[in-house]
């Protein structure tokens, strides 16, 4: 099966997403994870729900990431989304995201725009080859906001085979068939360190 026929059968069984707002009046700043105004920011990240994939040495990730426009303005917004890139874990072979997005050597650059006193949503989906018993998901640029998001949600899925370590604390585990899936909630989540996965 091609990658990218994987990557978007993945996508519509396990995620949901909202639609792309008509853009109005338009303001660019980042917010992942170059954010850096101190006053309260007229885009609010409050939750993220993650599912990672742990299976033949590579790390499937699908990310859906939930803001509240503030404003009686739409906002076009740039986010910058980062991956791990180190002797761990290689640049992502296939990457999923609705929006037109440029990449550099770390992650991706793309624009949404968000419609005046709305929650939205969009979705990523990517794939990593693994070149360690290690997978990283980053989660410190939260702290970019300077204030917690209100809910985080992971659901980490291995084979059986595996043992794994995760170093967030895990709330329930359920096996079915040959996987054991590993389920972690946070609220007021402002980590300060990612989320690690060793086995």
């Amino acid at each position: 099966m091609a990658v990218s026929r994987f990557l978007l059968e993945f996508f519509y069984k396990n995620v949901i997403f909202t639609g792309y707002a008509v853009n109005r009046l338009l303001m660019i700043f980042f917010i992942i994870p170059l954010f850096t105004c101190h006053r309260e920011p007229d885009i609010d990240f409050y939750k993220e729900t993650i599912m990672i994939t742990i299976q033949d040495h590579q790390a499937l990730v699908s990310g859906v990431y939930y803001f509240k426009n503030r404003t009686e303005f739409h906002k076009r917004v740039k986010f910058f989304y980062p991956f791990p890139v180190d002797d761990g874990h290689s640049y992502p072979d296939s990457i999923y995201l609705k929006y037109p997005f440029n990449k550099d050597s770390t992650g991706i650059f793309f624009e949404k725009v968000f419609a005046p006193h709305r929650a939205d949503s969009f979705v990523i989906v990517y794939r990593q080859n693994l070149y360690e018993n290690k997978f990283r998901y980053i989660t410190t640029t939260t702290r970019k906001w300077r204030r917690p998001i209100k809910e985080a949600k992971f659901t980490i899925t291995c084979p059986d085979t595996l043992k794994p370590h995760i170093n967030y604390s895990v709330q329930e585990t359920k096996k079915f068939r040959n996987k054991v899936y590993y389920f972690v909630r946070c609220t007021d989540f402002y980590p300060e360190e990612d989320l690690i996965i060793t086995w």
